[in-house]
């Protein structure tokens, strides 16, 4: 048996155990009632994976896994990659960074794994550190990288940080990455900067879905119900965030309005229809529109929490 396969097995089986202990907790013994790998990770906490990490049986020979991945037999990235994912992934991250620490020369993808790992597990300041480790050490960073420390800065809303970051970016090529140039918009909607995020999303030769659903969050969440409303109309696709933030954004204006004890803005509902959409010219239309989407959403299986709402 190759070391990658022991690996795989190792990981089998706890996500095995795993969910056998907790069926046992919650009492769910009917096969129907069996939790799947991808139901475990809402129930299971933290400390539970800890103990069970602790307590679970190696295969044999196998030894502690870090161990062995670290050792001179095992020198592949893939499974360096494969073990740190899976500690990050059931909130074990001190194991991660044990075994991180045991790594003799960590390359880019390794230090990217680790730091989203900490983003993940929503511990932002030692996302941080760990990039300006990284940084210091002369390391290059991936654009994933890049957008994981700007994630981290834009949920503690460290902006001055995300500002030296975005200094960063040029200079490291990703000046016209995707997938960093819409953590730079997260980061400055989220902390209140939105002329320069409308400067930077002006400037995008590309835009996706995440570029303008940020866009839209942010100037929903900071009281521009009118812009969003106006980007919401030109965006050339929507999805159920998008939807979802125009929604909250007009919650919020009226929880606002009532707040300062204002006369609360009437809002129609032809207001709310976009304007690409041939809905009629009636309100009794355009009611029985919002009715069928209504109900076609309340049947989909695209199921967006909040945390999804406001991340990505």
């Amino acid at each position: 048996m190759t070391h990658r396969s022991m690996l795989l097995r190792y990981e089998k089986n706890l996500v095995a155990d795993l969910c056998r202990r907790k069926e046992e907790h919650l009492h769910l013994r009917s096969p129907e009632k069996s939790i799947t790998r991808a139901g475990i990770a809402p129930l299971l906490q933290k400390r539970d994976a800890q103990h069970l990490f602790d307590e679970m049986p190696k295969p044999p020979g196998l030894g502690p896994v870090h161990l062995l991945v670290t050792s001179s037999v095992v020198s592949s990235n893939l499974i360096l990659n494969k073990l740190l994912r899976l500690y990050s992934r059931f909130g074990v991250i001190s194991y991660a960074c044990k075994l991180f620490d045991e790594i003799t020369e960590p390359n880019s993808f390794l230090w990217t794994v680790l730091i989203h790992g900490h983003v993940e597990n929503r511990r932002y300041e030692e996302a941080f550190s760990l990039f300006t480790q990284m940084h210091g050490e002369s390391i290059e960073p991936l654009n994933f990288t890049i957008a994981s420390v700007l994630k981290a800065l834009a949920r503690e809303g460290r902006v001055k940080d995300g500002e030296t970051i975005n200094g960063l970016v040029l200079k490291f090529g990703f000046g016209s990455d995707l997938t960093v140039q819409n953590a730079i918009l997260d980061l400055f909607m989220r902390c209140g900067k939105l002329d320069v995020a409308r400067r930077i999303f002006d400037q995008m030769d590309e835009k996706d879905v995440v570029s303008w659903n940020s866009m839209i969050c942010g100037y929903g969440s900071n009281g521009r119900v009118d812009i969003a409303r106006q980007l919401f109309d030109w965006m050339p696709e929507r999805n159920t965030v998008s939807w979802t933030s125009m929604i909250c954004g007009y919650v919020k204006l009226v929880e606002e309005t009532i707040l300062h004890k204002e006369e609360p803005k009437e809002l129609k509902v032809s207001e709310l229809a976009p304007k690409e959409l041939n809905v009629g010219e009636t309100e009794e239309e355009i009611k029985e529109t919002f009715e069928t989407v209504s109900k076609a959403d309340s049947q989909s299986t695209d199921v967006v929490s909040k945390d999804e709402i406001i991340a990505y």
